[in-house]
């Protein structure tokens, strides 16, 4: 963590390195926060140290963390659950994956391990509906994703070869 990436938020927020999934939470640079005496300090430096203690220690859970990098370009792709997605973007998306509308979210990409393909959801998938509410963007399934995330699971209306289908997301 020798130097923290650029930020491209507003001038009143905290920007942070975006891969949270690995605990990396440094400052960006041009952060207010540095400005105002805000020090950076080494990500691997504190916690369980010793090897052995390592081995054994269980590993945490690293909040999805939310920011606004990508929800406006809807051609941009989101990390999201170990994968990536973007919004409907246009014709072209609506004609490739058979939508009768311009909305909704692509699964860009699922790993195998992801909690996406281990809820069932693959590349080429188009979420229509999470919590039973439309999901025109991604902001949109971000909130209800964070509205549900609570409950271990999130029900989504899947488009899939120009067939609707039922899956339940794992949030944990």
């Amino acid at each position: 963590m020798n130097s923290a990436p650029a930020c491209n938020a507003s001038a009143n927020s905290v920007c942070v390195v975006t891969v949270p999934e690995k605990g990396d939470y440094t400052v960006s640079a041009q952060s207010p926060a540095i400005k105002i005496g805000f020090t950076n300090f080494p990500m691997d430096q504190f916690g369980v140290q010793l090897p052995a203690l390592k081995k054994i220690a269980r590993q945490p859970e690293f909040p999805l963390l939310l920011t606004n990098t990508g929800m406006e370009n809807k051609a941009a792709s989101v990390p999201f659950l170990g994968g990536l997605i973007k919004s409907v973007d246009g014709l072209g998306d609506r004609s490739a994956y058979g939508l009768p509308d311009e909305t909704g979210i692509v699964v860009v990409k699922a790993d195998q391990n992801s909690q996406l393909a281990k809820s069932g959801l693959q590349a080429g998938d188009v979420i229509r509906k999470a919590g039973g509410k439309p999901t025109e963007n991604i902001k949109q399934l971000i909130d209800i994703y964070q509205s549900l995330h609570w409950t271990g699971k999130v029900p989504v209306e899947v488009m899939r070869h120009q067939q609707l289908i039922q899956l339940v997301l794992r949030t944990k």
